[in-house]
């Protein structure tokens, strides 16, 4: 009876510990020899199931963690070196002024700004405010540039909603896109207009809407990916599918970016994201 036990009992038993144990120590391959014909044969494919499952987590997850420090990197090589130019440029506004120039003093002082933002560091996650900021630093450069037919409405539904975080350069390339794509081609002026609010589930909606020549189903869908070649002209390396990808992998698949289009008429891109308080600057003067 003992012999019987110790084969039945003990050494299923014996052997399921040691696969747990090897499990503790890492190592998540199958193993075949505790799929026995019986109880202990269930539990013993239960065990392998589970180590398959932690395994495939744990690569997700691996792989997740490169996604993002890859598109940081990103972030970091379309990064601007400014101190040279942050100098000429505060020289340039010197001489527009006492030339009496002052469109040329705004737009290169709004340039400055810009460059001094992008060089602060490699803080990802700012409020919205200081996000703002930077936005209509560059639409000034874009005003000037397209002699006024460009104009930006800006409507924020709480002021509270200001200190709400949001990922750094997530603005910007998607009024550049609404630009350059949107209402550039249809040779008119044009309106990108902006609504900040707390939506029916809480989280921080903005969408971006452009009056330009629209999007079809096709379009949408490519803009969204990777294979998208709309790329911003100002970081060389960020599109819209990037914006989408880092939110996505900061915050988790409900969130990121979704778009709304009619060829010749609209595109709205929405923002999606958690309302997350942010310490940060003060809100900007729009």
């Amino acid at each position: 009876m003992s012999l019987i036990l110790n084969k039945m009992v003990n050494t299923p038993v014996s052997k399921l510990k040691k696969t747990m144990a090897k499990i503790g120590r890492g190592d998540f391959s199958k193993d075949k020899t505790i799929e026995w014909e019986n109880e202990f044969g269930e539990i013993g494919r239960g065990i392998n199931k589970l180590a398959e499952s932690i395994n495939n987590l744990m690569n997700t997850r691996l792989e997740m963690e490169k996604q993002k420090r890859d598109y940081e990197y990103q972030m970091l090589q379309s990064q601007i070196n400014p101190h040279f130019l942050y100098n000429t440029l505060m020289s340039i506004k010197w001489m527009a002024t006492v030339q009496n120039a002052p469109g040329i003093a705004e737009m290169v002082t709004a340039l400055s700004r810009l460059l001094k933002n992008i060089s602060k560091g490699t803080k990802q996650f700012v409020p919205l405010s200081e996000e703002l900021n930077l936005l209509m630093d560059y639409y000034t450069i874009m005003k000037y540039r397209y002699g006024g037919a460009i104009t930006i409405d800006i409507k924020n539904d709480d002021e509270k909603l200001l200190n709400c975080g949001i990922l750094r350069f997530t603005l910007q390339p998607i009024v550049e896109n609404a630009i350059f794509h949107g209402i550039e081609p249809k040779g008119a002026a044009g309106n990108i207009s902006i609504h900040i609010f707390r939506n029916d589930s809480g989280d921080l909606q903005i969408d971006i809407t452009d009056d330009g020549i629209g999007m079809d189903d096709e379009m949408i869908k490519t803009v969204l990916t990777d294979k998208s070649e709309i790329k911003s002209g100002f970081f060389r390396k960020i599109g819209i599918s990037n914006v989408h990808n880092r939110i996505r992998l900061e915050f988790g698949e409900k969130y990121g970016l979704s778009i709304k289009s009619r060829k010749g008429s609209f595109t709205t891109v929405t923002i999606l994201l958690p309302c997350i308080p942010c310490a940060g600057e003060t809100k900007p003067d729009i």
